[in-house]
């Protein structure tokens, strides 16, 4: 499989949804077409967008989701996430390592595959539109080689207000190396218009 021509799809599908200013020039095409905040460090591109319910609920129905299953993933916060190794040495890309708190520093919890699983599960939905949903979210851990990229969806239960993230990324072939930590706030959740 080809990870670069599969993000740069993800990254075209995904980009008719909510758009964010930009704050520094892109470094890719991959960049470019997914848009959003930027940030850069130690040798790690981490782009962010949070997405419109409207526009991802219209993403899902122009691939023929059922209804019901619409419904059930407009209710949750959806963030792209887009990182981009420019580092000589292996980066790791860990969800596990990050962690999202809203304004009063709770932890805002993370909508994992396995729920999806369980509320597709729930819903009767068809196996092709979950492999479809599974397409567009991060995964939960995924090396990442020089030059290599990887998006896609992260998934919260939505809260108010301002969140702060905090994505940590260890570093080196075994996770030994140094650790890539980058915090931002100021992200929030899209609601639908009223």
């Amino acid at each position: 499989m080809n990870r670069p021509l599969v993000v740069v799809g993800l990254s075209i599908a995904l980009s008719a949804c909510a758009a964010t200013p930009v704050v520094n020039k892109p470094s890719s095409e991959e960049e470019r077409v997914f848009g959003g905040a930027i940030h850069r460090q130690d040798g790690l591109v981490l782009r962010y967008r949070a997405r419109a319910p409207e526009g991802m609920a219209a993403f899902y129905l122009g691939r023929g989701f059922p209804k019901t299953a619409v419904d059930e993933a407009r209710q949750a916060c959806f963030i792209s996430f887009y990182v981009r190794n420019e580092r000589p040495d292996k980066v790791w890309f860990d969800l596990s390592r990050w962690s999202f708190t809203d304004r009063n520093g709770q932890p805002i919890r993370r909508l994992t595959r396995p729920h999806w699983d369980q509320r597709w599960e729930r819903l009767k939905v068809p196996m092709r539109f979950r492999a479809t949903f599974g397409w567009t979210m991060a995964p939960e851990l995924r090396d990442l080689h020089t030059s290599e990229p990887v998006a896609g969806n992260v998934t919260l239960v939505p809260v108010p207000g301002p969140i702060r993230v905090i994505a940590e990324f260890p570093t080196g072939e075994n996770r030994d190396g140094p650790v890539i930590r980058f915090q931002f706030e100021g992200l929030s959740c899209p609601r639908d218009p009223a």
